[in-house]
């Protein structure tokens, strides 16, 4: 196995002082270490506690295995998945030709009381008799599975995505390739004008649930029916994802073993390291949440997992002209001891954005 450079930069070594080279407001003058300030702790607890099941690149092959299958039973534990009684087979609505290829229109059933729609672009050609690999196709925050497809939008509104750049589904399919584009939960098709993915993710964590896991639950169930489909090529079974579909892609990378690859379209950071570089102001995605994630694993971890199954990363990381820390202007400079910034003007955050205020690194 290769190894690899993951997350932003090393923090403190072990024994360091929570509070050294942090700024005022995460500081504690207290000879106990204790700390008044809620952030302080909170931000102590992330840098002082490794996920649970990180990562060691010393690991035996028995025990990089061993590893492999902790990670995923952990990952069903995480995911709360409910015990769902049989669902009807996903059922085709329509067919429309295009060049070089078809688009077919169906629905699946997940669970019960939902319905998750999503497009198939077959190559000409393709059959069951002459059948090729498939990739499932997740796109990022706020576009659609037509944009990944190339189709137009639903209601004839303006694209989601950039044409020709965003349009992942359709260059499979003209590279030969079957493609299933899906929505994520709440946007496209299956989004609702007054209640976003956000709202949505917050009650499915009251509810018990996450949001990021019931799009990883939908597309087990998709790609369940892909495998059963003639006109794909048994054992050739891809996944990738942009963005909000990255992660999805990734944990179902790790949860089916029988998936051929994974395409990650997204940076790579420690969302834990990064939340202490950043001093708990990194931007903060409801969706992306998985309650207990960060104490057992992130998503590094499960990029090295994939071992030796082929894992493409079509971005960078957090460092050079990245502004991973969701401020205006942030300057990633790197430093030796990788410490929180001394010296910045602090922005103010209202309703989840940074508004003012500049970050830079001394």
């Amino acid at each position: 196995m290769i190894p690899l450079a993951l997350g932003l930069c090393a923090l403190a070594d072990d024994g360091e002082r929570a509070d050294s080279g942090d700024p005022p407001g995460l500081r504690t003058s207290r000879a106990d270490g204790r700390f008044v300030n809620s952030a302080g702790f909170v931000h102590a607890q992330l840098k002082q506690h490794p996920p649970k099941l990180a990562f060691h690149p010393k690991m035996t092959a028995a025990d990089f295995a061993a590893w492999q299958e902790a990670l995923r039973l952990k990952l069903r534990e995480l995911g709360r998945f409910p015990e769902i009684p049989p669902q009807p087979p996903p059922r085709h609505l329509g067919t429309v030709q295009r060049d070089g290829y078809e688009v077919q229109r169906w629905e699946a059933y997940p669970e019960p009381l939902g319905v998750v729609p999503f497009l198939v672009l077959v190559p000409t050609g393709v059959s069951a008799a002459t059948p090729r690999p498939a990739v499932l196709c997740l796109p990022g925050s706020a576009y659609t599975k037509e944009s990944l497809a190339g189709e137009p939008e639903l209601g004839g509104g303006p694209p989601t995505g950039v044409p020709g750049h965003d349009n992942m589904a359709q260059w499979y399919a003209k590279a030969g390739m079957v493609a299933v584009a899906v929505d994520n939960p709440g946007i496209g098709e299956t989004g609702d004008p007054l209640v976003g993915p956000d709202e949505i993710s917050l009650y499915l964590v009251w509810a018990g649930r996450s949001y990021e896991m019931l799009s990883v639950s939908q597309k087990l169930s998709i790609l369940a029916w892909m495998k059963h489909q003639a006109f794909i090529s048994p054992g050739q079974v891809a996944v990738s994802g942009h963005s909000l579909g990255a992660k999805p892609a990734l944990i179902l990378g790790l949860l089916d073993p029988s998936l051929s690859a994974v395409v990650w379209n997204d940076s790579v950071v420690s969302w834990r390291e990064r939340a202490v570089v950043c001093d708990l102001g990194a931007p903060f995605v409801n969706r992306q949440f998985i309650p207990g994630f960060i104490e057992w694993l992130d998503y590094p971890d499960l990029m090295a997992a994939m071992a030796p199954r082929p894992l493409l990363i079509c971005e960078g990381g957090g460092r050079g002209t990245s502004n991973e820390c969701g401020r205006p202007t942030v300057s990633w400079a790197p430093r030796p001891t990788c410490k929180s910034p001394t010296t910045r003007s602090t922005p103010r955050r209202t309703g989840g954005r940074w508004t003012t205020g500049t970050c830079q690194r001394a």
